[in-house]
């Protein structure tokens, strides 16, 4: 047979199978990254408003009643907002007892973290 001259242009099967492979790679490692990275918001936004809790008990002998945003600040409602918008806090408090206790949840509707504190978990 006479060769016409004619030169395939392009990827094998081989190599196209290697190109997927190696960008599915790269997709899970970028899920994981982003996974982690969520996590560790959710608990960073955990840590700062049990902090903001704790300072709003130092100044009023008391934790907030509510942590509810839409209403204004007072003695007995301190804001708490995340820096992610679906980020979302469940607040429960006791002030009547002693030791004061509240109980604090955030979730991203995926991943719940949680942290339960009292007046006495307070180092001096």
């Amino acid at each position: 047979m006479k060769n016409s001259g004619y030169r395939f242009i392009g990827y094998t099967v081989i190599e196209s199978l290697a190109i997927i492979v190696v960008i599915i790679i790269i997709i899970v490692i970028a899920i994981i990254a982003y996974t982690e990275a969520t996590d560790s918001s959710l608990r960073s936004d955990l840590t700062n408003a049990s902090l903001d809790l704790d300072l709003f008990q130092i100044e009023n002998f008391k934790y907030p009643a509510t942590i509810d945003c839409g209403k204004p600040e007072s003695a007995i409602n301190h804001c708490i907002n995340a820096r992610n918008p679906f980020v979302k806090f469940i607040y429960h408090v006791d002030n009547i007892n002693n030791p004061q206790v509240y109980t604090l949840d955030v979730t991203n509707g995926f991943t719940k973290y949680s942290i339960t504190k009292n007046t006495l978990d307070k180092k001096s």
